[in-house]
């Protein structure tokens, strides 16, 4: 960490950064005025000040480095390919100003103007919302900042993409694609937790593949960004933990055993990293009843579907200890391939213990291993719901529309809205962009156009190829094609519906994964032709 901040030049850089992370810390307090409801969490206020305070400090180095830099060749072309994706996506973003609302996040949003931290789309989320409404008080402000990062990190590695490859034509239609396909635009719009973590997800595929190439990946400053994005990827959504094990084994056959002592301190940070962050939560918040409540959504679904098939084997199961946290009876009631009605409907119930819920863990695994035919045909329709194989599949769509145009009542919608910041500035303009992305999810005719827009099979079986064609475990792009299908599995077992989003971090990540893997065989190609 030491060789980032020991020239004079990044002296100089480090000093500006920590005048405008000053700055801007002394400027939210006057911010937080303007969205916040009052402190029902001194915890977590004073926290999203420093944790404001040190990202606002390492995004502004960032860029007045950027700024330093800027008559490299490599920095114009970044900037120029940054424009040309920042540019339409901030239209888009205006267009449907303050972005697409689905539903978690208007609790996330209302919890975030009192400075609670929300367990239900993840803590990290709460602080990603209360820190953008520092920095200007819109919950527009968030989608803003996913636009950055979207623009930055895809032009970053679209540049890299140019310069190893030297794509012209090519480059134009991944730039076409990202600011026009209805997946991209929606899922850089939305605000749930899946959209940041597919481009970080991507960002770190990208220093691996490329520092692996450039022979930077074993430099300090290299090897500080790729234990921050494990981390953070490790910790976000549950499924993310592969990341923990396969950064480091990537790590350790690739720089081998000259690098031995740098990647078990790697490791050894990141998972102190991970213990860390899933268990800070517990000390702002001693409640531990969202936390169980929310890990019952990844049963839900398969329970449901197992009790209500008459031919399921229910011998040596003990139903009362599955009872005494769900209603059994309700949720033979109502199963569901593609959601989790009976958990909306009462089948929670309410004061189970840990320990009621530990032997409810247990029954389900033995009801599960009864039950496997039954257990992979429901999860398999799950999955492929999500996949646009299915009209029941759960593709959201944007609440607020919905809101505006039946005057329903919602008391975390009216919260978002009664904020003049976060008033959609022409409601006509808005709702076209909203008719453009669903009729992504319409019918052409006879043909579903969900499985044109929103299908990811094509991606994870190209992917898979990926895995089965290349012959050198030593290659990145095995290693970038098992970040992007690891959580694949964990999904299979443990998601809850039929939710594109779940899969979005390997639909974008994979998006690039494939391109790379097409321009190294062109490459391989013509060489062997010259």
């Amino acid at each position: 960490m030491v060789q980032i901040f020991h020239t004079s030049r990044n002296i100089k850089i480090s000093l500006y950064a920590f005048c405008s992370a000053v700055l801007l810390l002394l400027i939210s307090f006057y911010t937080e005025t303007l969205f916040s409801n009052g402190i029902k969490s001194q915890a977590g206020y004073i926290s999203s000040k420093a944790l404001y305070f040190i990202c606002v400090f390492i995004i502004s180095f960032f860029i007045f480095h950027i700024i330093e830099r800027r008559n490299d060749q490599f920095i114009k072309y970044w900037l120029r390919n940054f424009l040309l994706i920042f540019v339409p996506y901030l239209l888009w973003l205006a267009a449907s100003w303050p972005g697409i609302f689905v539903w978690d996040e208007f609790w996330v949003y209302q919890s975030s103007t009192y400075f609670l931290l929300e367990y239900w789309q993840s803590y990290l989320t709460s602080y990603f919302f209360i820190l953008a409404q520092y920095l200007f008080p819109s919950a527009g402000t968030i989608v803003f900042i996913q636009v950055f990062f979207m623009s930055a990190i895809t032009s970053w590695v679209i540049t890299k993409l140019e310069i190893h490859f030297a794509i012209k034509r090519l480059k134009y239609l991944i730039i076409v694609c990202l600011i026009l396909w209805p997946a991209f635009i929606f899922s850089t719009l939305m605000t749930f937790r899946s959209t940041m973590i597919a481009m970080l997800e991507l960002l770190l595929i990208g220093l691996l593949y490329f520092y692996s190439r450039e022979s930077k990946l074993g430099t300090s400053r290299a090897l500080v960004v790729i234990l921050f994005l494990t981390v953070v990827l490790s910790t976000w959504r549950t499924e993310g933990i592969y990341h923990l094990a396969v950064v480091p084994i990537f790590l350790l056959i690739s720089l081998g055993k000259k690098y031995t002592k740098k990647i078990v301190l790697f490791t050894i940070v990141a998972l102190c990293g991970v213990l860390f962050i899933n268990n800070i939560y517990y000390i702002f918040n001693k409640d531990n009843s969202t936390k169980m409540r929310y890990e019952l959504t990844a049963y839900i679904n398969p329970i449901s579907n197992i009790l209500s098939d008459r031919n399921a084997n229910l011998n040596n199961i003990n139903l009362d200890i599955i009872n005494s946290v769900v209603d059994v009876e309700l949720m033979k009631t109502m199963p569901d391939y593609y959601e989790t009605p009976s958990f909306w409907n009462g089948a929670v119930k309410e004061g189970f213990t840990n320990q009621q819920l530990d032997q409810f863990k247990k029954e389900y695994v033995k009801l599960v291993l009864q039950n496997p035919d039954i257990f992979i045909s429901a999860r398999t329709r799950t999955l492929l719901g999500a996949s646009g194989y299915s009209e029941n599949g759960k593709y959201t769509s944007d609440y607020i529309s919905f809101y505006l145009r039946n005057n329903e009542q919602n008391d975390a919608v009216e919260s978002l809205l009664s904020n003049p910041f976060n008033k959609p500035m022409i409601s006509d303009i808005r709702s076209i962009v909203v008719k453009y992305l669903d009729f992504s999810r319409s019918k052409l005719g006879h043909t579903s156009l969900m499985m044109v827009f929103w299908n990811f099979t094509p991606i994870l079986l190209f992917l898979s190829l990926i895995l089965i064609r290349i012959n050198s475990i030593r290659d990145p792009l095995i290693w970038m094609s098992l970040i992007c299908l690891a959580r694949i599995p964990l999904l299979f077992l443990l998601q809850p519906g039929s939710y594109f989003m779940y899969y979005y971090p390997m639909y974008l990540a994979g998006f690039f994964v494939i391109i790379v893997y097409l321009l190294e065989k062109r490459k391989k190609y013509t060489s062997k032709n010259m």
